[in-house]
């Protein structure tokens, strides 16, 4: 906030807990972000303030987390008081990678040398896969500060085709229709049909003798 205020440039670390993927680093700004629960509730803590998310260089780990937090014991949630290192401060903590801290400060370390030497880094955005919570968010936070003319020119006509997008993922699909069976075919008019009401002997004996008849009748057509 006071970085903001004054119009300096910072970089700023975000969370290492739980990550441990040193490929997945990324430098980017606070309000583009993808994996990183520390930055959502930075913006949330930011835009109930009133405050932009823009312009806040930051270092994070696009990796998901690896975890969570350990439920406590009966004992911790009656008395936490009694188990805290510190007061105020929870008893869990996530756990840390050693290796994971040195990056982001070896990361963060390279991107202030080279703007100091006027060798500005262009760092490779991560894409994320769905932009309408960024667009949104956008544009609330330009609606609270009263600066909706400093939108980038045709942000509305990004933003409303992607609302009909969201729009049309969110539709349930339509069932498909019921299939039609198909009757059993029926016998041949010359052969009659086996009638209801007879014993399993007299059954088995009318069967067979209408497949001899039909076997009979194709064996003639193919002569």
């Amino acid at each position: 906030m006071y970085a903001q205020d004054q119009d300096l440039r910072v970089i700023s670390a975000l969370g290492a807990g739980l990550k441990a993927d040193p490929t997945r680093l990324c430098i980017g700004e606070l309000d583009n972000t993808k994996n990183e629960p520390l930055a959502i509730k930075l913006r949330y803590l930011l835009r109930k303030q009133g405050r932009a998310c823009t312009g806040i260089t930051t270092v994070y780990s696009h990796e998901k987390p690896r975890g969570s937090l350990l439920p406590l014991t009966d004992e911790q949630e009656a008395a936490p008081s009694d188990f805290g290192i510190l007061e105020h401060m929870r008893l869990r903590v996530l756990p840390v990678l050693g290796t994971m801290p040195a990056l982001f400060g070896q990361a963060m370390a390279a991107f202030v040398l080279c703007e100091l030497a006027g060798q500005s880094l262009q760092p490779v955005a991560v894409v994320i896969p769905f932009p309408i919570p960024f667009l949104l968010g956008r544009l609330q936070m330009a609606r609270l500060l009263g600066k909706m003319h400093t939108l980038p020119s045709g942000f509305s006509l990004l933003l409303l085709p992607c609302l009909i997008f969201l729009l049309t993922l969110r539709t349930p699909p339509s069932t498909p229709k019921a299939l039609k069976l198909l009757p059993p075919p029926a016998l041949p008019p010359s052969l009659p049909a086996p009638q209801e009401g007879l014993s399993r002997n007299v059954k088995h004996r009318l069967l067979q003798h209408l497949r001899n008849r039909e076997r009979a009748t194709f064996q003639n057509r193919d002569t």
